[in-house]
């Protein structure tokens, strides 16, 4: 609590005199978890012996989320639930401090583009592509709080990049996942992200490919036919 109070402190005197790469690296790492546990956006996980078993029971819990998220926008179960495990277990967080952080609920869904303004965050690009009703910032966060919510952005996201000139990403969930942790929709306006190499966030789904299809199985008939 100290060190939250201690930060909340310096990130407003910094943005006050405009120290914004302050404001950034305090953000970044004030709240930072150990490795080994989930991260808090997924508190409510069923126990198990690892952190990787709690993540792999929530994500079987949602199952049925996941499962219309990938019928509605034919983007593979894996990896959306990809997304959502990696920022559990790789990236785990004891909460948003701050007020400054940008993302909310599982996903770690971006709800805006700013520290402290809204900006063109990718789940608002979704909404201006008419694949999520339209909310206002503050609406946005709390929404994405809730899982299923949070699951139809990030498919919603993932779809945008596949409409970017990106036909067989839609099951290349190492790549979606890459996109959706590094990239805007628009970052690609008027050209492919196929040529975007993979990040750590689609290494780490590459990897998880066995454990990602036990907790969810394969993606329906068809989709990656």
């Amino acid at each position: 609590m100290r060190r939250a109070v201690l930060a909340l402190v310096l990130a407003a005197s910094a943005a006050a005199i405009g120290l914004g790469p302050l404001v950034e690296m305090l953000a970044a790492h004030v709240g930072r978890e150990r490795p080994g546990v989930v991260s808090f956006e997924l508190a409510d996980a069923p126990a198990a012996p690892t952190a990787e078993g709690r993540v792999a029971l929530w994500l079987g819990r949602h199952a049925a989320e996941l499962d219309r998220a990938e019928r509605r926008f034919g983007i593979d179960r894996r990896a959306i639930g990809a997304a959502i495990a990696y920022e559990a277990l790789a990236d785990p967080r004891t909460g948003t401090y701050l007020y400054a952080a940008r993302f909310s609920g599982p996903g770690k869904v971006h709800f805006r583009e700013n520290r402290f303004s809204e900006g063109d965050p990718s789940a608002k690009q979704v909404e201006d592509l008419g694949l999520m009703p339209h909310l206002d910032m503050a609406s946005r966060r709390a929404a994405l709080e809730r899982p299923a919510v949070a699951i139809g952005y990030i498919a919603a996201i993932m779809s945008a990049f596949v409409r970017n000139d990106l036909p067989h990403a839609r099951c290349a969930d190492a790549h979606l996942v890459t996109l959706y942790t590094a990239w805007k929709p628009s970052d690609f306006t008027g050209r492919s992200p196929a040529g975007v190499s993979d990040n750590a966030a689609g290494a780490w789904t590459a990897r998880h490919a066995d454990y990602l299809t036990a907790a969810l199985g394969a993606p329906r008939a068809g989709l990656c036919g």
